[in-house]
């Protein structure tokens, strides 16, 4: 499963879910702040979502791929 790092995992879900997507699992903390959750995308692929609040998508690799 693919993640895409976000700074707000249920905003990123929240925008996400419908009409392009559908619910496979719910945010859950994991522990330190970090968020997670997965949902499918209208092809049936699962896509992972990891919320840290330390992340920023201006820095590092994600700089310029920012998902949502």
């Amino acid at each position: 499963m693919a993640y895409g790092g976000v700074s707000d995992a249920q905003a990123a879900f929240d925008r996400l879910i419908s009409p392009r997507a559908t619910q496979r699992s719910t945010v859950q903390d994991v522990g330190g702040g970090i968020r997670v959750t997965s949902v499918f995308d209208p092809f049936g692929n699962i896509f992972g979502i990891i919320g840290n609040p330390a992340f920023h998508a201006s820095r590092g690799m994600m700089a310029s791929r920012r998902i949502v």
